[in-house]
């Protein structure tokens, strides 16, 4: 999975008791901004979203308030993309 800098990406912990816990895509057809990626590793309670960046420029608090607001959602974190570092060979 390639994250790039024209999003703003949220990983979403989701209770087991969430619809969106089978169903996380139910999410971002919920919101107009919100794309879902995926798990986070092998995690199936944390998802990953992703919110182009004008949008989250001009809309931040309305997407998080709708999150937090999800039936099910426990924790909402906005992500920073890193570049990978290559290590030396040995």
């Amino acid at each position: 999975m390639s994250l790039d800098n024209s999003n703003t990406y949220l990983a979403v912990t989701l209770a087991r008791s969430s619809p969106f816990y089978t169903n996380p895509s139910g999410l971002s057809a919920s919101h107009s901004a919100i794309n879902h990626i995926g798990n986070v590793g092998q995690l199936p309670d944390i998802q990953l979203f992703s919110v182009p960046k004008a949008e989250w420029d001009s809309r931040q608090q309305d997407i998080l308030s709708f999150l937090k607001g999800c039936e099910g959602v426990q924790r909402v974190d906005v992500q920073s993309p890193k570049m990978r570092l290559k290590r030396d060979e040995l």
